[in-house]
């Protein structure tokens, strides 16, 4: 399997905003780790939330795939494209340096998931 995640990253007052993405061949259940490092250290770790495709803004994540934005203390992902998966994020070691990721395949074949991500300090 191959993973590939793509970032481009912003800072602004606090906040980060970047691309993600992650696409793997696999089977049915299937997981990759992708991996987010913050380039900017948090001083204590965020809550981490996963939005699918068309998925209402909340609170903690009240903006939008266009326009990423997460409340302070929380990092929001995005999603915009879900080929082959639920999309919804699943995080391993979230901290304030960042977290791992992955979201399993629900069939055999590629799958992926694609989306931008924004995280505001505490």
């Amino acid at each position: 399997m191959v993973a590939r995640v793509t970032q481009a990253r912003s800072a602004h007052r606090g906040r980060l905003r970047a691309i993600a993405r992650l696409g793997v061949l696999g089977t049915t259940g299937a997981v990759v780790l992708a991996l987010l490092s913050f380039a900017i250290p948090l001083a204590k770790a965020p809550e981490f939330h996963s939005l699918t495709p068309g998925a209402q803004p909340t609170a903690e994540c009240p903006g939008s795939a266009a326009n990423p934005t997460a409340a302070p203390g929380h990092a929001c992902f995005y999603e915009t494209t879900v080929v082959n998966t639920t999309g919804n994020l699943e995080f391993r070691n979230p901290g304030r340096f960042g977290t791992s990721y992955f979201t399993p395949a629900t069939a055999v074949g590629s799958y992926n998931a694609r989306g931008l991500w924004a995280v505001t300090a505490p």
